[in-house]
């Protein structure tokens, strides 16, 4: 008699596919719009994360009245960076759907991040601000 081998069994294609490259396909298969307001979203977090460290910074260690526009300038390019960067990444030209990369997983985990924060830094805000006495 003959021993019969057992076959092996057939791997789904999806997974084939590492973890990560699952979500970014998921994450890129949004509509344009929504990976749009995403990528504003996260650039406005960023610059109300960044901006009181940089002002705290700026009037600290380097003021002056030549220079007063300079800690909106250093937010602003902030914000340009992390807009473009998602904009390539995330929403890419008109027509085209953008590669799935790895980074587009960190992007999208960095702006989550930053909207985090800048949540919890206007919650701890409005909490200081309620335990003050009204002055009016």
């Amino acid at each position: 008699m003959s021993k019969q081998v057992p076959r092996k069994k057939d791997i789904p294609a999806s997974q084939l596919i590492p973890f990560w490259e699952r979500w970014v396909r998921v994450i890129l298969s949004l509509p344009r719009v929504w990976r749009l307001v995403f990528v504003v979203l996260s650039s406005l977090a960023l610059v109300a994360v960044i901006f009181p460290a940089v002002d705290y910074i700026y009037l600290e260690r380097f003021f002056s009245v030549d220079t007063r526009v300079l800690p909106s300038l250093i937010s602003a390019l902030a914000m340009l960076f992390m807009y473009g960067a998602g904009y390539i990444l995330l929403v890419g030209w008109r027509g085209e759907l953008p590669p799935a990369r790895w980074v587009v997983l960190l992007y999208v985990l960095l702006g989550f991040l930053m909207m985090g924060i800048a949540v919890g830094l206007i919650i701890y805000g409005l909490s200081l601000s309620a335990g003050a006495p009204e002055t009016f």
